[in-house]
């Protein structure tokens, strides 16, 4: 049995990653994405974790921490493998068709291809709606974790919607092979709220960015009563 993506040391996955092939593909990479951003998360967490300054919130952010340990991470580990898989019976069953011969068994394998697709469809559409929710968790502890750390949440939200946001255009490509059936029709309308809720979150890790900014600004302009 090969060995599971996840479990594979970093360098060979990411060689895989640019290897020109379809497994591991763009569903995975996108899974990976938001691994790294729970992993952030939990980082700035753990430092903002005892500290005087932060125990007003801790309860907030230990919550947050443990629905992305709970739901989120297993979700995603689970997916970078979920997504190689189907996607590979999807890219066989089009192999096949393409040098199948009769055409009554092309048309079926054609079929079949497109079956395994409309699910190889659905996983992306799961990963980005959970790569939104935790982009959403990263911008809390943006907000309220060790302030110091505000560069691994940042990288964290960075992630999380890059996760997202590459995981619906994978849909967007994949509904190019149906033919406006009403399950391609919904579903692009699901992919439709995706993509609007994914550009309001671009737009908080803008405004947080643009926080940052402010704040080294400031720090570049002269105390009171210094020099000029």
């Amino acid at each position: 049995m090969p060995q599971e993506l996840i479990k594979l040391p970093t360098d060979q996955l990411l060689t895989k990653l640019g290897a020109g092939g379809h497994k591991p593909g763009s569903g995975s990479a996108a899974a990976l994405l938001g691994l790294v951003a729970c992993k952030l998360i939990q980082t700035v967490v753990t430092l903002s974790a005892g500290r005087d300054q932060y125990q007003g919130v801790e309860a907030q952010l230990t919550l947050a921490n443990q629905d992305i340990l709970d739901d989120v991470e297993p979700f995603l580990l689970a997916t970078v493998q979920e997504d190689s898989d189907q996607f590979d019976r999807v890219i066989t069953l089009r192999n096949q068709r393409n040098n199948e011969k009769d055409k009554v068994k092309k048309r079926h394998l054609a079929e079949q291809a497109l079956h395994e697709l409309r699910t190889a469809t659905e996983i992306p559409i799961r990963i980005a709606e959970t790569c939104l929710h935790l982009a959403d968790r990263a911008m809390l502890v943006f907000d309220l974790g060790f302030k110091a750390a505000r560069g691994d949440s940042g990288v964290a939200i960075s992630a999380a919607l890059a996760g997202a946001t590459g995981a619906i255009s994978i849909v967007y490509l994949n509904l190019t092979s149906f033919k406006g059936s009403e399950w391609a029709v919904q579903t692009r309308k699901k992919a439709d709220e995706l993509s609007l809720r994914a550009q309001h979150l671009q737009a908080g890790l803008l405004e947080r960015i643009v926080r940052l900014q402010n704040e080294a600004i400031a720090r570049e302009q002269p105390a009171v009563g210094g020099e000029p």
